[in-house]
This record gives structure tokens, sequence and C-alpha cells, in this order.
């Protein structure tokens, strides 16, 4: 059931497995906090504080399941972000497709980024692609500021542009 994932830039490892779902459950948005998912940990402290200053002391029946629900998700939620940072899988002690039924289910529910169904790791990555826009200023040879592409004297310094053509094949 652990997972293993990779920084492709450093090479260094972290393991996701049981022991973080143990932590998760024991120290709550601490944890999450120093394992990086700032989100998850300021979810779990806000949701804590709001129920604790409404109910007082009998909003521990509510905080401790609470606490213990999302710690089960701690797997999925770590995962989720070591791929969302670019990291890969490298070690999988099961398929990814076999999760456990906790960890499978939780990977949907703990997606709040997306609000995705999907469970983690299984949608690829999807890079931007660039597009190469057409110049629409050019920098005065003169005063070195920007002007417009299609100006023929700089608003600056009243420098005269040499009428240049664009070529089409840009």
């Amino acid at each position: 059931m652990d997972r293993t994932f990779e920084n492709p830039l450093n090479g260094h490892k972290q393991t996701v497995g049981i022991v973080n779902m143990l932590l998760a459950i024991l120290f709550g948005p601490i944890y999450f906090a120093i394992a990086g998912a700032w989100a998850w940990a300021l979810v779990e402290f806000l949701l804590a504080a709001l129920l604790y200053a409404s109910l007082g002391a009998p909003a521990t029946l509510l905080v401790v399941p609470m606490q213990f629900v999302i710690g089960l998700g701690a797997g999925a939620i770590l995962a989720k972000k070591y791929l969302a940072r670019g990291w890969r899988e490298v070690g999988n002690t099961s398929s990814p497709h076999a999760q456990g039924p906790v960890n499978k289910g939780l990977a949907v529910l703990f997606d709040p980024i997306t609000g995705s169904a999907e469970p983690v790791g299984t949608r690829p990555i999807v890079k931007p692609t660039v597009t190469k826009k057409e110049p629409s200023e050019k920098v005065c040879p003169q005063c070195a500021e920007s002007v417009k592409f299609a100006a023929k004297v700089c608003r600056y310094c009243r420098h005269e542009f040499v009428f240049e053509q664009r070529d089409a094949s840009l």
C-alpha cells in the first residue's frame, strides 16, 4: 500500500503510506503543515476552531471523528500534492488502480482543487501550449521606450522610424 514518489529535479524520493495516515490522525493540521499540504492544514484547523468557537467542549465529539476521517485520506492528499508538483510515482507495492477501498474512496473525496471523481494519479499531467503572438510593441532605438509596432514616430523622443513591413510568414 506504500507509494514512492521521486522529484525529477534532484532525485529525492518520498514514500506515502500507513505511517502518514497515522501521523495525520494523531497530529492533524500540524502534520499537514509540516508535510507541506498547507491548504489541508488550514482547512482542518479552521473547521476545528469554528466548531470549538460555536459549540465549546462538546465540539470534541465532532472534531475527533473529523480529524480521523481527514487523517485516513492523508495518503491520497500527499500523493495528489506530489503529482501536482511534477513528481513521478516510482514505486507502488500495489498497482495504482488496485488501491484499497478506503484509499480509492478517499482519493475521490479529497480532491479540493478540481473536484474530480477520478482516483489520484490517473489523470495525465497536461502542459500548457505556448502560442507565438505577433509583436504588438517595438523598442525605440534612441530612447529605449516601448511604442506600438505600427508607430511611425516615437511618442517620447519624436524619433522617426524607418517603415518596416511585417513579413507574412511570421
